[in-house]
């Protein structure tokens, strides 16, 4: 069709008034809804030429809302990778911690610690009142007392030496000051507690962020597919016929007096 069809050696600009003039869309704000409008040489190559441009109308806005989204999420989510190195970390030091003081868990050693010695305190107070009762009834010399007393000293210094665990000369399993491991059991737990809120708290405005961008995410459905037209509109054939009819009828009627105007001169 030397009339409609696009000149294939025609320039971009030309190819792109074509397609203007080919491919029409129409938007309606009041119910928002796009019309595609699409005029070829045959029903079917409209129909899929509206095929096309909807999917690739489709493919962008979808790629335009993964951006958008992957922006709007972007900040949360380097904040929330953050939150978990640091999580991370502080486990590891933690670990690394038990594994070198060869102490799970110091506070419940300690309570350990605490029981040994209340222990011990109470027997060395029975022992106490055993050896006064002794000695209300036999003499310095008697080897009971002797035996009573060797008991206090022993339990005494098992006393001792529970109590200088926990001060700064005494020390743990793993031969280090048992003050000095606890006071950095402490800093690392509360290191993790605060890793774990910051986590917490990160993983929370993550969440809401990627709630908020899908629920404001963009996407092309389609109100009504493209079909097959079943007859054709246009060219309009007798809106053309009768143009070319009136086109012919005017110039055949100034051929015409310019014919009558020549005659008469002569």
């Amino acid at each position: 069709d030397f009339v409609f069809a696009f000149d294939p050696e025609g320039h971009v600009e030309e190819l792109t008034d074509y397609w203007q003039r080919q491919v029409k869309v129409l938007y309606d704000s009041g119910t928002q809804l796009i019309t595609l409008k699409v005029s070829a040489f045959t029903a079917q190559d409209a129909q899929e030429i509206a095929a096309a441009v909807f999917q690739e109308s489709s493919d962008k806005i979808n790629a335009l809302s993964t951006i958008a989204q992957d922006d709007a999420t972007r900040l949360a989510k380097a904040e929330l990778d953050k939150a978990r190195a640091e999580l991370t970390e502080t486990r590891q030091a933690m670990t690394a911690f038990r594994m070198r003081s060869q102490i799970v868990d110091p506070e419940a050693d300690l309570a350990g610690q605490m029981g040994v010695l209340s222990g011990l305190q109470a027997q060395l107070a029975e022992a106490l009142v055993a050896h006064d009762l002794l000695l209300d009834n036999a003499q310095p010399t008697d080897h009971r007392v002797t035996q009573s007393q060797q008991k206090i000293d022993a339990l005494r210094r098992l006393i001792e030496a529970e109590r200088a665990k926990f001060g700064a000369e005494g020390q743990g399993p793993a031969g280090e000051s048992y003050a000095q491991l606890m006071a950095e059991y402490e800093k690392l737990a509360v290191d993790r507690e605060f890793a774990e809120g910051a986590y917490r708290s990160a993983r929370i405005a993550h969440e809401t962020a990627l709630a908020e961008a899908q629920r404001q995410a963009r996407y092309l459905a389609a109100h009504i597919e493209p079909k097959v037209a079943q007859s054709a509109t246009e060219p309009n054939r007798p809106w053309l016929w009768a143009m070319i009819t009136g086109m012919l009828l005017a110039g055949w009627s100034i051929l015409v007096l310019v014919y009558y105007s020549v005659r008469d001169r002569r």
